[in-house]
């Protein structure tokens, strides 16, 4: 897959953003009403999935992308995740691209103790 397809720029510029923990600017990628399924939890809309990622951001003390890859409209990134004491999450989210903005997020993370 091209590296300039827009859903898997969309999404590496949310992750980076995200990752950085700036989430207003990781924000601009989310559309209005986006739909997240993460760990058997649906949350709709992006004032519901800023909360969301703002109660997890804090736990959050390192991540390494892995892969990345997709077409126009759908991109996967897959990650890990450090955050204390000694937890490594290994993480794979699955993104639908719209305008440019992210519609659609499947998260799935696996914990696995150090």
């Amino acid at each position: 897959m091209p590296e300039s397809a827009v859903a898997v720029q969309t999404a590496l510029h949310y992750f980076t953003a995200l990752t950085a923990g700036n989430l207003s600017k990781a924000m601009r990628y989310v559309a209005d009403d986006v739909v997240c399924d993460t760990q058997g939890r649906r949350v709709s809309g992006s004032r519901a999935y800023r909360q969301f990622i703002a109660e997890c951001l804090p736990a959050i003390r390192g991540a390494t992308l892995i892969a990345s890859f997709g077409n126009e409209t759908t991109a996967v990134l897959i990650y890990d995740l450090t955050s204390p004491p000694r937890l490594r999450c290994r993480g794979a989210d699955r993104l639908v691209v719209d305008k440019a903005k992210i519609v659609n997020i499947v998260t799935v993370v696996d914990q696995v103790p150090q």
